[in-house]
């Protein structure tokens, strides 16, 4: 039977497991980072809603091992801020491959007391494929950094990146409707593979926003099925009331990265002012170009 591919509606879990799909919410948080629940109260959340889960802590692996000792169908991964800004969701076939790229790539470049590392883009992905990964672009225009097209229109990542990667988070939970749409229409031109998931922080957003693929009994055969485009995604963005109650409460986790989050912003404003600034002078050049062309045109005419 054919399938929308991508459906903005309230995930019927239980009717998906009938039919013989595995559902995966592919983006929650932890208290490992900056979720508000430990791994066992998301577990026992996952069992009774009969969902998959993958925590994908900021820049740590501690909750997504953890899950992966339990009875949940969880996928190893991580959302690692890249040294230019934009988030990416690493996920691993096993555990181990998820302890190696984090031992040998992320963990000694982790910037303190931030959300960032100090290793390029283009340099996590391709370090990443020694640990058979599965990169996936999340949110991709969300606001300032986090979202990766931002930063491209800032001229600090070039748009052959997406080349790199497999697939693009076409719903994320915790965005705005408007931007979901955009994401959804961006892996379509791209041929790539589509992800989703809430992007939780607390227990109530769980399973809101999965991704499911048929018949996958591991980790390993859900992620295959993303890479050759054999995945759905449905799910429906958190209201505004929600999201300001989650944001309010993840503050005080956050409080000690305050200052390196201002220098970030500060950064990332100057890149977006000068960015814009040379787009100005480019347009004013070619407008006054244009103009002595005419007069030129005229006296020879």
């Amino acid at each position: 039977m054919d399938r929308f591919k991508v459906i903005n509606a309230v995930p019927n879990l239980l009717s998906l497991k009938k039919e013989g799909f595995t559902a995966v919410d592919m983006h929650f948080h932890s208290k490992f980072s900056d979720g508000l629940q430990t791994v066992t109260q998301i577990a026992n959340r996952a069992i009774k809603l009969n969902v998959g889960v993958c925590l994908t802590d900021h820049n740590e692996i501690l909750g997504s091992v953890a899950l992966s000792k339990t009875n949940v169908f969880s996928i190893p991964g991580t959302e690692i801020t890249c040294k230019e800004g934009p988030h990416m969701l690493f996920y691993f076939g096993k555990s181990s491959d998820l302890v190696g790229f984090y031992s040998n790539v992320i963990e000694m470049h982790k910037v303190k007391n931030s959300n960032f590392t100090n290793v390029p883009i283009a340099e996590l992905i391709e370090k990443s494929r020694a640990y058979n990964s599965l990169v996936i672009v999340p949110h991709p225009h969300a606001p300032s950094w986090t979202g990766i097209m931002n930063v491209i229109r800032n001229g600090q990542i070039n748009m052959s990146i997406f080349d790199k990667i497999d697939g693009v988070e076409a719903i994320t939970g915790a965005d705005l409707k408007v931007n979901n749409r955009k994401s959804t229409i961006l892996a379509m031109n791209l041929n790539k593979g589509i992800t989703a998931g809430t992007d939780g922080h607390m227990g109530y957003e769980m399973g809101k926003v999965v991704t499911y693929v048929e018949g996958a009994e591991s980790a390993e055969d859900f992620i295959e099925a993303i890479r050759k485009q054999k995945s759905y995604v449905v799910g429906k963005e958190i209201d505004i009331v929600r999201k300001a109650t989650t944001h309010g409460m993840k503050l005080p986790v956050q409080l000690n990265k305050t200052p390196n989050m201002v220098r970030h912003h500060i950064t990332y404003s100057r890149q977006y002012l000068s960015h814009k600034k040379g787009r100005v002078k480019e347009k004013l050049k070619s407008g006054i170009d244009r103009i002595l062309n005419g007069k030129q045109n005229l006296l020879r005419d």
